[in-house]
């Protein structure tokens, strides 16, 4: 009877096990679904199969020549879909669609019977956030990132959404890449994948076939899991994207890894060693990790990594203010200007901070340059004569039109004021002229007397809440905390406006006001990654700063929460932790259309904010969030201190009329906005940056 009740039991365990199998796999079937002709992710749509598009030219075609549409880098003929008994047809490219429910997700193959096609691929239009009709914007999605191996074998898109539906598009056969379509403002529009490209992109190399699967992911690492197991390649990801060399990086294998290729380009370091859990910071610059699998002797080469390395994070930061050129980001003709004080010139603060702190590590040449630069743009702040003053940039002592006295001159763009207040702030620190000092006061009393309300908010005259952009609330507590000795009636008025705005961000909840050109749908929130990220870093910068409260901290955690999706997920210190911006790459790099642009300098929002989160709670996961949100912006920096705005991660920008295929980073260097990050790290992770855990 006891052996009878032993496998009874062991009978009874083998059941549930095998029910909760079932639950397990029905639950996972259902998680992406589709009904009538649309796939769901969850409650989520994620895309109208009707809408899906082919997109292709003709080798007779000249799309040089050929009439674009808006921002349209080129012309493409766009032909949609019809549904059939046996599928999805487009009969002008002879083309078919299958579409068919497997365990791993749903599977999609496109192909055309046609030979004589230059471009070839298919348009999915996914339910970005901001379209009509899609469900609100916790609902909808963003492209968090998109990875394409350096041989182009493997190619991936991740896409996030903050109600944790998230998916993965993976390629299952070899294609020439990917391309998205953008729509003005901060909203993403059209996600195409691409067989073959036109002939003046690349060569036609395969063929008219592109084979995807659709799989619903909860993460990154599970989207590593998942697709390694798809396409039985390795892949690696690693904990800290880089930092000072001899810093130790944990390795984690997706997949079954034997050795790992090391190629570094700077120092000429081309090896392979095997596996291992752990690997140093070995070389400056660029370091890309291949992993390698040996099966029946055949060596397959999986999706690599990257992390960045520096010897000395002052040396770099020294560089790179050596390397600032101010014609790069300062040009008069005319006395008109084409470079504002927020982006442009924030250079200038990094400047002074270092001066300030590091100074004995430059020789004589280099700090007479530096405060040569410095001084020429501080003489244009403040000039006083109205027919020499620049747009954007002056900080006019006189009244004019509109605006009043120590307002930005020509505008009320109100981030212009709070740069300068730092500016103008670390001027006085560090050369202490009384004019720096009498600005600063004088612009901090105008800026709060004209824009702030009763309710704390900060508000241009256009009616638009400008509370969080650009983290206006910073300029604010430094100058009050800074006159505390010195005019405590003032350093106590700031106080208060500072804690006024504090609370007025506080209790505006999970709502993120912004500048830009909105959604289009006055239904549709606009959910831009600048604003939510400041939100949380005023309240968290003010819990650090000035005051304790709890409620803060708990409200800046759950808009973290929720900034989750548009924190780019990837193995690549370009990528790693980077903010999700595509619109700034009109200004910025090459100035040649919307592109998701890595490592932008906004980044240092989130990821300062992850640091004070650490700071004041001591979770450790947003002090690796910090490090690797600080190393975007790092790892953008050549050896020689020469700067690059952003990383390129689109193959195609937006507005690339020059029509080739984008490289790592833009063709020209930068010398403005891409210094912010030593601005916020001087107040924040230097030290750590320095001598890292």
């Amino acid at each position: 009877m006891k052996n009878l009740s032993y496998l009874f039991s062991i009978h009874f365990v083998l059941a549930i096990l095998a029910l909760m199998a079932c639950v397990i796999e029905s639950s996972y079937s259902e998680v992406l679904s589709i009904k009538d002709n649309v796939i769901y992710c969850g409650e989520c749509e994620l895309v109208k199969l009707a809408n899906m598009e082919v997109r292709y030219t003709l080798p007779s075609e000249n799309i040089k020549k050929m009439p674009r549409n808006g921002m349209n880098p080129y012309f493409e003929h766009r032909l949609l879909f019809e549904s059939g008994e046996n599928g999805f047809y487009e009969k002008e490219t002879h083309s078919s669609m299958t579409i068919n429910q497997t365990k791993d997700g749903i599977e999609i193959n496109v192909k055309s019977s046609l030979d004589t096609l230059s471009e070839y691929g298919v348009c999915l239009p996914f339910n970005y956030m901001g379209k009509s009709n899609g469900g609100g914007w916790r609902k909808q999605y963003l492209l968090n990132n998109v990875f394409r191996s350096g041989d182009g074998k493997i190619l991936y898109a991740y896409l996030t959404n903050p109600s944790g539906c998230n998916v993965c598009v993976v390629a299952k056969n070899k294609l020439a890449g990917w391309k998205e379509d953008y729509r003005n403002g901060h909203c993403y529009h059209k996600f195409t994948l691409y067989a073959n490209f036109d002939k003046v992109y690349a060569p036609r190399e395969n063929d008219n076939e592109v084979s995807f699967t659709i799989i619903p992911v909860k993460d990154y690492d599970e989207l590593l899991d998942k697709v390694s197991g798809m396409l039985q390649v390795p892949f690696l990801d690693v904990d800290k994207s880089g930092g000072k060399l001899g810093t130790t990086i944990k390795l984690t294998a997706h997949g079954e890894i034997d050795s790992i290729r090391i190629v570094n380009e700077f120092s000429g370091t081309d090896k392979i060693i095997p596996f291992q859990n752990e690997i140093k910071v070995d070389y400056e610059s660029d370091t890309y990790l291949y992993p390698i699998r040996y099966k029946n002797g055949i060596k397959i080469v999986g999706g690599e990594a990257e992390i960045y390395g520096y010897k000395d994070i002052i040396d770099t930061y020294r560089k790179t203010m050596d390397k600032v050129s101010i014609f790069r980001v300062f040009h008069r003709k005319n006395y008109e200007f084409d470079g504002n004080i927020c982006e442009h010139q924030c250079w200038m603060s990094a400047g002074l901070r270092f001066l300030m702190k590091y100074g004995d590590r430059m020789n004589d040449d280099e700090k007479t340059r530096l405060e040569n630069k410095l001084r020429y743009i501080l003489d244009v702040v403040t000039e006083t004569d109205p027919e020499h003053a620049i747009p954007r940039v002056t900080i006019l002592n006189t009244p004019q039109k509109k605006y009043p006295a120590y307002n930005v001159f020509g505008d009320d763009r109100i981030q212009e004021e709070a740069f300068a207040m730092t500016i103008l702030l670390d001027s006085y620190k560090y050369f202490g002229d009384q004019i720096y000092y009498d600005y600063l006061i004088n612009t901090m009393d105008s800026f709060l007397n004209t824009y702030q309300k009763e309710s704390g908010a900060l508000v241009r005259m256009s009616g638009a809440d400008y509370s969080t952009v650009c983290c206006l609330i910073i300029p604010i507590i430094d100058v009050a905390k800074f006159l505390e000795d010195k005019d405590k009636a003032r350093s106590d008025r700031y106080k208060e406006s500072a804690r006024k705005l504090a609370w007025h961000i506080y209790r505006r909840g999970i709502d993120f006001p912004t500048e830009g050109g909105g959604t289009g749908n006055p239904d549709e929130k606009e959910m831009e990654d600048g604003s939510i990220a400041c939100s949380a870093l005023s309240l968290l910068y003010y819990c650090n700063t000035m005051e304790y409260i709890p409620e803060f901290v708990q409200k800046a955690k759950e808009i973290l929460d929720i900034h989750e999706s548009w924190v780019m997920q990837s193995s690549s210190c370009g990528s790693k932790c980077s903010s999700l911006r595509w619109w700034e790459t009109i200004w910025e790099g090459d100035q040649n259309g919307s592109a998701i642009c890595a490592g932008h300098a906004w980044t240092i929002w989130r990821a300062e904010g992850d640091w004070l989160y650490y700071k004041l709670t001591g979770d450790n996961k947003y002090y690796v969030k910090a490090y690797n949100g600080f190393m975007t912006n790092i790892s953008k920096i050549r050896p020689d201190g020469k700067t690059f705005a952003i990383r390129n991660i689109d193959m195609i920008a937006e507005g690339g009329f020059d029509l080739k295929l984008q490289g790592k980073f833009p063709s020209i260097y930068d010398s403005g906005l891409s210094r912010y990050v030593w601005i916020r790290a001087n107040d924040s992770i230097l030290d750590s940056l320095i001598d890292p855990k």
